[in-house]
Formats: structure tokens, sequence, C-alpha cells
């Protein structure tokens, strides 16, 4: 699948989940924005951007996390440019993983991808690790006061 089929099938999906959430879902007119869905509920409006998720991987093998980007990549002339997303971009980024059928949903912190443990370090390490379990997006209300 090209990596534009892909991405348009991930914000599906998405749009999809949030609705079965019972999110009232705004779709941007035009492309380019930082941002691919707006959730709107009340008087607030949250800027939502999609990514597809994948597996970790170390050395060629899959190591137990999943892997969320955070980049957006715009063409542009002279080539493709691409931007490390920021809360000045949007508000909350919802990682659909394919092969897991899971969603994960975090706030935006100037990281260029975002590392989710699906299973305990070998090393037992608990600084600084994500457990994919702690961001599965389960409920609306983790888009208005997602997980850092």
């Amino acid at each position: 699948m090209k990596t534009t089929e892909r991405g348009l099938l991930t914000e599906a999906k998405v749009l999809a989940k949030l609705i079965e959430l019972g999110a009232s879902v705004l779709l941007p007119y035009g492309h380019d924005h930082p941002f691919d869905l707006v959730v709107y509920e009340g008087n607030r409006f949250v800027r939502v951007q999609v990514k597809t998720a994948r597996d970790g991987t170390d050395k060629g093998r899959a190591n137990g996390s999943v892997l969320i980007p955070a980049c957006s990549v715009v063409d542009r002339i002279g080539g493709k440019v691409s931007k490390i997303l920021t809360a000045d971009d949007c508000d909350v980024i919802v990682g659909y993983h394919p092969v897991l059928d899971r969603y994960y949903c975090l706030k935006p912190t100037g990281q260029s991808r975002y590392q989710l443990r699906t299973e305990a370090p070998r090393n037992n390490q608990t600084r600084g690790i994500r457990l994919a379990q702690h961001y599965e997006l389960l409920s609306l209300i983790q888009i208005f006061q997602p997980p850092e």
C-alpha cells in the first residue's frame, strides 16, 4: 500500500473510532494543515494529528514496542519538507496500529517519534518508559486530557 493510501486509511479508522466514542468530528478543508481532524465538544475544539503506528524494532527484530511518528511531511516546490509536530501544530496525536488494531493518544511534546512499550523492557527499566496501555484510546476524555 502506498504511503498516501495508508495515511488515508488510518485517518478513516481514527475518524470512525472517534465517532464510535461519541465525538463530533470536523474535517478541515484542503490539505497541508498541521492537523487532520478537529474534535468539538461544548465550546472546545481539539486539533488531532493522525499517524500510522508500527512495531518498534531493534536490529530488525520486534522489540515489544509501538512507534508513532511525530513529523508532518509536506510537498513543496523543490521537494518534501519534514517538521516535528509540537503543541503549536496540534493538541493531540492519535496513532493507529493496523496490525494490533489499537489506537493510542498522546500530547505532542516536540519529539520526532514516540515509543510506547507493549512489553516490559528485559532489563526491568521503568524510568522514561511509556507503557502503551496508559495511552490506549478508550474514551473521549483522553482527547481532551491526553497523557504526556
